[in-house]
């Protein structure tokens, strides 16, 4: 195993990563297919984003209610409350949280890879689609999707007027 390897799959075992995927993500990286490696650092990341299963997160269902009334975006801090309120266990709520956030992921991750093509050619846009691309961070390709980030709160169909 090359120091280039070893390094980075140390560096993946201390994030967390078990040595084995560690192991492979590096060797295949070092040989140029870099696909393992990125699919393993942006599925950790959405992962990163969900309750985790015992609750102790900053996000945890019973802190919505604060969150909301400082301003935190997308929790329903009064819908929280009320539930709690009415008797439902924090843990529970956590749970039904934590599944629908798995499945909000699942199904992006499930939209990202379809790259559109049907639902574009459906509406008479044919040969256009998006793709999750690997690329230099320097450079930000033509026709890049970036900033949905920035528009995702924009584009809720059912937020308030």
């Amino acid at each position: 195993m090359s120091d280039a390897v070893a390094t980075l799959a140390e560096r993946l075992r201390e994030a967390g990563v078990d040595a084995e995927t560690a192991r492979w993500c590096a060797e295949r990286h070092d040989a140029g297919d870099s696909t393992e490696l990125l699919q393993l650092i942006l599925l950790r990341a959405l992962w990163g984003e969900v309750l985790p299963r015992d609750g102790g997160s900053p996000l945890a269902v019973e802190r919505w209610p604060a969150l909301a009334a400082r301003g935190f975006p997308f929790v329903d801090g009064a819908a929280a409350r009320r539930l709690l309120d009415a008797g439902a266990s924090a843990e529970d709520l956590n749970a039904v949280v934590r599944s629908a956030q798995t499945l909000a992921l699942y199904n992006a991750c499930q939209l990202l890879d379809e790259g559109g093509w049907k639902r574009l050619e459906a509406l008479g846009v044919p040969r256009l689609g998006w793709a999750v691309v690997a690329q230099d961070p320097a450079v930000t390709p033509p026709g890049s999707l970036g900033g949905l980030h920035s528009t995702f709160e924009q584009l809720d169909p059912d937020a308030a007027e």
